[in-house]
């Protein structure tokens, strides 16, 4: 389901109300309720990090994080129209397969390599929300490299500003 966003021009003021109160994800996705508290934890601190200090630096409102599973193809997804108070939902269980595939190729730490795979994955997310509060067409080049930026150097990559 999408939803409607109260501002179509990013330069607008954030709306006041947050009318993703109103979404319940469990209309879209099955949702996950058995999380070990490592990966939790690492998915709650990157949501934080995103609140505090990505999300206001550009405008808008906090984001919202839910636990989906059995999501073909996907590791997490941005709910269409949720921007300004994004919605993500992430599917634990398919990141873990994607680093699992990672550690056996390339010989890497796996609880190293999960903590990378939530945060890219969250900052490619937010990515496609930032193109959806501003009316862009959704590029998944576009996402990857903001969020790669954050991920490797900390710093927003203002892709927005370059349209």
């Amino acid at each position: 389901m999408n939803w409607y966003k109260t501002s179509q021009n990013f330069n607008e003021e954030i709306p006041e109300d947050d009318f993703t109160e109103d979404y319940d994800p469990s209309w879209d996705y099955e949702m996950d309720t058995i999380l070990d508290k490592k990966t939790l934890a690492i998915v709650e601190e990157t949501i934080n990090e995103i609140n505090t200090k990505i999300l206001p630096k550009i405008g808008m409102g906090k984001a919202k994080i839910y636990y989906i599973k059995d999501e073909p193809g996907a590791l997490a997804r941005y709910v269409n129209g949720t921007a300004p108070y994004p919605v993500f939902v992430i599917d634990i269980n398919n990141i873990k397969g994607a680093v699992e595939e990672c550690s056996k190729d390339f010989n890497c730490d796996l609880e190293h390599e999960l903590v990378i795979g939530i945060r890219t994955t969250l900052f490619h997310e937010l990515g496609h929300a930032i193109q959806d509060w501003m009316n862009f067409d959704y590029d998944e080049d576009e996402t990857e490299e903001f969020a790669r930026h954050y991920q490797d150097f900390g710093k927003i990559l203002n892709f927005w500003e370059q349209e």
